[in-house]
Order: structure tokens, then C-alpha cells, then sequence
């Protein structure tokens, strides 16, 4: 009977250790795995229905690329509503967050050309407070200028001792005005070393620009299978 209880007590006292540890290992396994999956074609879960208010009819020439696009995504359109505006800013965190886990991120780059804001500019100061990680402007100029950096001074000079940044845009259509934005960079002495975007239209690049991993949240593949772009919108 004594030996009863003694096993009893001692079961009583070891199983909530075992349990600990057998959960502390899950959540190294999951840690792991979650981390590992940042590569090329693996993406953050992106709600397509949400992308779908911000899609519109519009003929217009994809000048790099060549052809004729029939739809337009305008994330002005979900940025511009509050509810729809914190799911995208926590989108963009993650997909920063999971970069960071495999890389050292000092910085993040917002795209300006001489047309305007690119898309996920608006969101800049939301995506800089969230993650704690201070943000740059690449101004890009025409082909034949000098793009600019512009931001706090003391980050400027970080960026020019080899500074690690990500590149935040909202479309990538024809890769080039990303490829400038990390010409900017590279020319200021920093180093890229991710590029998040809503929304991959381009495939030639499977996930990798000039060597750097994309983050997507979703391509022009997924929206023509979900039917919210016709397979002939790009010819």
C-alpha cells in the first residue's frame, strides 16, 4: 500500500515535467519549421478575398514587360480602410519578422519614384512602429538620374557602413522598379537582404530577385485560380 502511494506521489510530481519538456521540443520543432519555410515560393497566409476590393479593370501597357494588363491592384484601396488597412500592416510585419529570423534586418526601404508614393509607402510609419525597425526612402529617379536615399542622417551613415534592410513594396510586375530601389542601396554601401510584396505578378524570377528572396503574399497565378483575374487579363 505504502509503495502505492509512493508511486502515486512520484507520478504526481515527474508527469508535469515530462509534459513541460515534451512541449518545450514542440515549440523548438515549430519554431524551426516556421523559420525554415522562409524561401522562395513559400508564402504568409494572405486572405485573397481581402486583395480582391483592390483589384480593378484598367487597360494599361506593363512597360518593361511588354503586353497588355487588364486589371489593376491599387492598394490605396485597402490601405484607406481601417480594418482592411491593420490586416495588410500585420501582414507586412510577419512577413518582416520572418525574414529577421533568418537574417539580420537593420532597416527597411519604402519606394518613391517621380510618379509618386509605390503603394505601401502609406503605410510606412504603421510597419515601422509595429516592428521597431527604422525606415529609409529610396527616391528613384529616371533612368538617367541618381536615385536618392533620404531619412534620418545617423541612418543614412549605417546604410553606407553595409546596413541590412528590406525592401517593402506592394506589387512587383516587371522587377524593375525593385531592382532600382536595391541599386539605391547598393550604391549607398547597404545590402538587401529580403523584398516583401502583396502582391508577385511576375514568375520569370521564382521567388528570387538578382539573388535576394521574395516574400510574397500572393501571385498573379493564385488570382487567376481563384477567378478573381481572368487567365487572358495578361497577354
Amino acid at each position: 500500500m505504502e509503495a502505492n502511494n509512493m508511486s502515486d506521489i512520484f507520478g504526481a510530481f515527474i508527469n508535469p515535467y515530462i509534459w513541460g519538456i515534451a512541449i518545450f521540443f514542440a515549440s523548438i520543432a515549430v519554431l524551426l519549421e516556421w523559420k525554415n519555410s522562409f524561401s522562395e515560393g513559400k508564402n504568409l497566409y494572405l486572405d485573397l478575398n481581402l486583395l480582391k476590393s483592390a483589384i480593378t479593370s484598367s487597360t494599361h501597357t506593363l512597360t518593361h514587360r511588354g503586353g497588355i494588363s487588364k486589371y489593376y491592384f491599387n492598394l490605396d484601396y485597402l490601405s484607406t480602410v481601417p480594418e482592411d488597412a491593420n490586416k495588410i500592416i500585420n501582414w507586412y510585419v510577419e512577413a518582416i519578422e520572418k525574414i529577421a529570423l533568418k537574417q539580420n534586418v537593420e532597416g527597411l526601404i519604402f519606394i518613391e519614384k517621380d510618379s509618386g508614393p509605390v503603394g505601401a509607402i502609406s503605410l510606412m510609419g504603421s510597419i515601422i512602429f509595429q516592428t521597431k525597425i527604422p525606415g529609409l526612402i529610396a527616391r528613384l529617379k529616371k533612368r538617367n538620374l541618381h536615385a536618392k536615399i533620404t531619412g534620418r542622417p545617423e541612418l543614412i551613415n549605417k546604410l553606407s557602413n553595409g546596413l541590412s534592410v528590406v525592401i517593402v513594396t506592394d506589387a512587383i510586375t516587371t522587377t524593375r522598379t525593385v531592382k532600382d530601389a536595391m541599386e539605391a542601396v547598393n550604391g549607398f554601401g547597404g545590402k538587401v537582404v529580403g523584398i516583401c510584396t502583396l502582391l508577385d505578378r511576375q514568375t520569370e524570377h521564382k521567388g528570387r530577385v538578382d539573388n535576394v528572396p521574395v516574400l510574397q503574399g500572393v501571385t498573379e497565378e493564385e488570382l487567376i485560380d481563384s477567378g478573381f483575374v481572368k487567365a487572358d487579363g495578361v497577354y
